[in-house]
């Protein structure tokens, strides 16, 4: 009997589904401080894969969730490179994929039942001719942008909170004070109390009656 060689992607698909091989593989390759916060005893494999149509000819995902030394499930991704050499992307495409299991744990559960979210620690098992020299991280991938996009990132995001009046600054904006206005009022059924205030933020922008913008307000 002739036996088939089995491709590499098969090969390591195949053993790391055995969570007896899979839980020796993390022992061995996670750094201390993630194994410190997790209960490898309880690994078990998702049957999911996040990895698009386009690019599974160059890689291969396993999802495995784990508990937290709370008992809180956690999420170990591991992306298998099939490319000879190092993909310039990978740190982006590791957040993606580290992205996609939050957002199905997100899916899975109903509003606060879904936080805290899940942590999720990403892998790469990389097997190609050359030695791995790309980034591994994501924030240098922005180049000169790298400290925009940190704070970006981890800062709070800017928020625009029209439902408190002294969020709109009627006198120091233009259009973006009628926009927040009427998003603000909108809720109201009876808009009349509000028409001299209306028709004075109008005066002050010497909007015109034949003012295309005025119109989709009106009609708003």
């Amino acid at each position: 009997m002739t036996l088939k060689r089995m491709a590499h992607d098969q090969f390591f698909r195949q053993l790391m589904s055995d969570v007896t091989v899979a839980e020796d593989f993390f022992r061995s390759h996670l750094p201390d401080h993630i194994q410190s916060q997790i209960l490898l005893d309880t690994l078990t494999i998702e049957s999911t894969s996040f990895v698009t149509p386009e690019l599974k000819d160059r890689i291969s995902d396993m999802i495995y969730r784990v508990k937290l030394i709370n008992q809180e499930d956690a999420y170990l991704v591991l992306l298998v490179e099939h490319q000879s050499r190092p993909n310039p992307l990978m740190p982006f495409r590791l957040h993606y994929y580290a992205m996609h299991a939050i957002d199905r744990h997100i899916r899975q559960h109903k509003d606060n039942q879904a936080l805290p979210l899940p942590p999720v620690w990403p892998m790469v098992f990389y097997n190609g001719h050359h030695a791995y020299d790309a980034e591994r991280c994501l924030l240098p991938l922005f180049g000169d942008y790298a400290p925009f996009m940190q704070n970006a990132m981890l800062e709070p995001f800017t928020l625009i909170d029209v439902s408190k009046e002294a969020d709109i600054n009627i006198r120091g904006q233009k259009w973006a004070s009628i926009l927040a206005w009427c998003m603000r009022h909108s809720r109201h059924r009876d808009f009349m109390p509000y028409v001299k205030e209306f028709g004075q933020m109008l005066r002050d922008l010497a909007v015109h009656a034949g003012d295309r913008r005025l119109r989709e307000v009106l009609y708003y």
